[in-house]
Order: C-alpha cells, then structure tokens, then sequence
C-alpha cells in the first residue's frame, strides 16, 4: 500500500458531521508500518480505535520521549492561549516553563503528565499569579518531591487535579487541597501523602465537597478508618482507597448518599494502576472488617465496580448485589463464609469475579452460567464441595483462567476445562 493510501485509510474512519449516521470502522494491521515517516508535512496523527495486535511501538513514538523542548518562550506568542498540552514532551531543561505560562491570564488547563518536571520549574515566586483561573491541571507521572506547591493550593478555581505518581510527601493533606472548594477530580494516588494532621485518617473535610466526583487517594500511607462523611458526596462515582493502611468497617452511613457511585475500590488489588510506584510505597493492606450492610448493593444502584479484597470483611456475599451492569466483583482473601448465593446470575455483564480464600462451602451456584461474559472466574481456597461443574467449560466462552483448587470437589476436573 502506499504512504499516502494509507494516510487516507487512517483519517477516513472518522466521519464528518454530514455522515454521522454511517458505520464507523477500524484498521486491523499487524504492524503499524513506517512509512509514516514519509509524511514531511503531517500535522495531526490519529490512530484511536484501531487493532494493530500487540505489534510494538515504531521507535519514533517510544518512551520516555519523543520531543525534548528546551525553549519555551516562543510559547509567550500564544497571547489568547486557554488550554496547553504537552503530555509526554521532556520539559527537564526549561526551568522557566510555569513562569513563561503565567504571562497569560485566561489559562484553563494543563496537560502536562510524563514531562520530567521537579521542584526547579516551580521555584519563582509570582507576586500576581495568573493561574487562579485554572480548571483543569494534569501533572502526573513527573518528579515533583515534598510538599505540594503552594501555587497549586491557589488555584482556587481548579475542578480536576491529578498529582498521581510524584514522590510527594506531606503530613498534611487538608494544607495541600483544603482551599480547593470546586475540586470534582482529585488523584493524588501513588505518593506518601498521610493525612497525620488527624490521626492519619482520610480527612473528614473530603466529605464537605459535594462536587467531588472521583477520588483517587491509593499508595499513599493513609491510615484510622473511612470517614463516615465520604457517604454525604452525592455526585461521587469512583472511591480508590486501595492499598492503603485502613480500619475499621463499612456500614451503611458510608455509602447513605452514593447513589451514582461506580466504582469502590477499598482493596489491594490492582486496579487501574499504571505506571511505576515510588521508590518509598509499599505493598500496603487495609483491614476493613465486620460485617456489610446487606442492602449496600441497592443503595449503591449504579455501581460497576466493588473491590474489597485483603480485608478481614466477615459474614456472607452480598445478595443485593443483582444488576445487570456490574463488571467486577472481588471480595478475596477475606473471612466471608457462607454459599455463592444464587443472585450472582443475575450479573450478566460480570466479568472478573474473585471469591478465593475465604470460607466459602456448598456448591457453585448452577445459576452462575448465565454470567457469560466472564473472563475471570477465581474461587480456589474455599471449602467449595461436590463435582466440578462441568458448565464452566460449556457456558464461558469467553474464559480465560478459571482458578478451583484449594476446595474440596471430589470429581476430577472435566475435559470442558482442560
């Protein structure tokens, strides 16, 4: 094929405003092909929603970057600049980055995550900050230490902030965020943030801003028990609390008022993490316990998402847990005892379900065949009797690794499985 055929065919998948209506379609190629070089004049390169399989990325595009800018003052030219992207450009050498982007008072967002920076781009002090206007400020995956700087604590105006995968650490979280009243994304993940100015607990002041929508407070040294006031953030979809040093339980106060939550992760599984962790995390554990509310399932309806594993959570599975668009279940190394209740065939959009060590007996539910879309069936180290279901094999066509030892079937395992 030629270059410029093949320039056509990778724009042509999407459609103007006049074909909307037509099917959109996808490449699949098993390399992407380095003619692309010989577009001298290329400006903007899409290649979303094709299926290359897993070929490697051409060295041109490869990490840790592509581009390494060491002047930034053509940028004081863009005198009407609102949003700014440099996501994965080396910016190590142009210390006088922040200060070149202050010039310009109706700055909205920064896209600035994998760039190299540290502490050195923030070390002037403007007496007038233009950045109080900023929405939107991306500036994870970089090299930043110590506390959080305090230009970001003023930009008061600010609604989605992601700090994840820095080496910051502070005692104080509320200091860092407190001013920050409009926040409704918050990603502080993969840091030493602990929260010690109340006991280390996750501060019950995150719970007063009802804007909050997602909260990524993972990897980090949190420890004490979940605020109860994290159950008033009615707009909140996503709760990452994994892999931290929490306590205490999870009763119903908590989840009183999270209707549109999606996804709780209060476990340590891994889950959604990318990227490599600070040299000072550690595997950490939470130990939630007790028993949950059985009615957590209907008071959380649109949750898709529940990861509460390596606690020490007793009682039984939650039969309230029914709907249809729940994907991923994991309650794992827990001390849930009890059967596989009948309602998890109801979840016909479930794919990762992890029940292993805990104290599980009976059966396997027959009504497990109608999750079809499972790719991910854990339930080893339980007291799990009788045959293993032949079903398995016959219902998951889509399963890839179905993890049954350490129970006590009395059949071996059938060809279905093998």
């Amino acid at each position: 094929m030629k270059p410029m055929a093949m320039l056509s065919s990778l724009i042509s998948k999407h459609p103007g405003p006049h074909c909307l209506e037509r099917e959109r379609r996808s490449l699949v190629a098993p390399v992407l092909n380095s003619c692309l070089l010989q577009f001298t004049y290329l400006e903007h390169l899409d290649l979303s929603g094709n299926n290359f399989q897993y070929s490697p990325i051409p060295q041109i595009f490869e990490p840790p970057w592509a581009l390494t800018v060491n002047d930034v003052q053509w940028i004081s030219n863009l005198s009407s600049l609102q949003h700014h992207g440099m996501a994965g450009i080396c910016l190590g050498e142009t210390p006088s980055f922040f200060q070149v982007l202050n010039r310009f008072p109706s700055l909205l967002s920064f896209h600035l995550s994998q760039c190299g920076l540290n502490n050195s781009h923030l070390s002037w002090h403007p007496i007038n900050s233009s950045f109080h206007g900023v929405r939107h400020l991306d500036l994870g995956q970089n090299d930043f230490p110590g506390t959080v700087p305090s230009m970001i604590q003023n930009m008061t105006s600010i609604r989605f902030l992601d700090l994840s995968f820095n080496l910051f650490i502070t005692s104080s979280i509320h200091n860092s965020f407190g001013n920050l009243k409009n926040l409704s994304h918050l990603n502080i993940a993969a840091n030493a943030f602990s929260g010690i100015e109340n006991g280390g607990y996750v501060p019950n002041w995150l719970g007063m801003l009802g804007n909050h929508k997602h909260i990524h407070l993972s990897h980090n040294q949190l420890n004490g028990t979940v605020p109860e006031s994290l159950g008033q953030l009615w707009n909140l979809e996503t709760l990452d609390l994994s892999y931290d040093s929490l306590e205490g339980s999870i009763c119903e106060v908590h989840s009183a008022s999270l209707s549109k939550l999606k996804t709780l992760s209060i476990g340590s599984t891994v889950s959604g993490i990318k990227g490599i962790l600070p040299r000072f995390s550690s595997n950490l554990n939470n130990l939630i316990s007790g028993v949950l509310s059985e009615r957590m399932g209907d008071m959380l309806p649109h949750l898709s998402s529940l990861i509460l594993s390596n606690n020490l959570i007793k009682g039984s599975i939650l039969n309230s847990l029914h709907r249809q668009d729940i994907e991923v279940v994991d309650q794992s190394s827990n001390n849930l005892s009890g059967v596989v209740p009948s309602t998890m065939g109801h979840l016909g959009s479930l794919t990762w379900l992890d029940l292993s060590n805990n104290n599980l007996s009976g059966e396997l539910s027959l009504a497990l065949k109608n999750c079809t879309s499972l790719r991910f069936l854990y339930v080893g180290g339980n007291a799990l009797s009788g045959n293993v279901p032949k079903w398995i094999g016959d219902s998951f066509g889509y399963l890839r690794i179905p993890r049954l030892r350490g129970n006590k079937f009395n059949s071996s395992i059938p060809w279905q499985l093998c």
